[in-house]
């Protein structure tokens, strides 16, 4: 179909279509949908994972960004009734068109890998939140996400989406299921909306750990210094009332205890 369409796939725009219909049917069960729910999908390519959604939802909202896909989706999606397609960037495009005040939406996508990053802070803090999102992505990507306190790789990442959501990887996608294959293997990343952290919000949280990690080999005690400004006085009696020792690494501290951080520091109004 690409061939007849004359479409080659591209690099730069992180063109790796998922093939194999177990793992394109593992991804559609881990987002639990439900018949009236209504889904807000990000890289449909050719439309193989949009018609399994449809079959699921009660309305399917597909952004493709490459304006040479839409004619494929047009072939392919035809039949369905329940499917709209919009062309667009993921990362401005409206997402609320997806939202009603009386259905829930769910994300699911495929996410070229030179948005991850962006992509996924967008999806954190989308308002409305999703009732839940699942998104395929490179592995160590959704290991970054999942990653406890005290792991090599627990980061910044890691904080502000176990700030937001319970976050939980549900299979891992080798390379080879792709057309044409990455470098890299990807998973499954299921994000679940929490609500469990009242009183602070997404923004003061994350001044809070980008800070922190900006300087990850530093301690505390240097990396908030030199990133927030804070005078020691400020910074001891943030700590404090944190119950978080000054030379502890940013690594080494809880999601929770950077919410004690937060918190204190909004209580001092710094």
């Amino acid at each position: 179909m690409l061939q007849r369409h004359g479409i080659g796939l591209s690099k730069s725009m992180g063109q790796h279509f998922l093939i194999d219909k177990n793992h394109l049917s593992k991804i559609v069960a881990a987002a639990g949908i439900q018949p009236t729910d209504h889904i807000l999908e990000i890289g449909p390519g050719a439309g193989v994972m949009t018609r399994l959604l449809s079959a699921e939802a009660s309305k399917v909202f597909t952004i493709e960004l490459d304006h040479r896909m839409i004619g494929v989706l047009d072939e392919t999606l035809a039949d369905l009734q329940n499917v709209t397609v919009v062309q667009g960037d993921a990362l401005s495009v409206d997402w609320c068109i997806a939202f009603s005040d009386d259905t829930a939406t769910r994300l699911v996508a495929n996410i070229p890998y030179q948005i991850t990053s962006p992509l996924l802070i967008r999806i954190l803090e989308s308002d409305p939140p999703f009732t839940h999102a699942t998104i395929l992505v490179q592995k160590e990507v959704a290991e970054r996400v999942v990653a406890p306190a005290g792991s090599k790789v627990f980061g910044a990442l890691s904080c502000v989406a176990q700030f937001v959501c319970d976050c939980h990887i549900s299979s891992v996608v080798p390379r080879g299921v792709f057309y044409p294959p990455p470098k890299v293997d990807s998973a499954v990343l299921n994000l679940h909306p929490h609500n469990r952290y009242k009183g602070i919000t997404i923004n003061e949280f994350t001044r809070i750990t980008r800070a922190a990690f900006n300087q990850r080999r530093k301690t505390l005690r240097n990396s908030l210094t030199a990133g927030l400004g804070w005078s020691d006085t400020d910074l001891y009696a943030v700590l404090e009332q944190a119950s978080v020792l000054s030379d502890t690494r940013p690594e080494q501290v809880s999601v929770d205890q950077f919410c004690e951080i937060a918190r204190a520091a909004k209580a001092r109004d710094i």
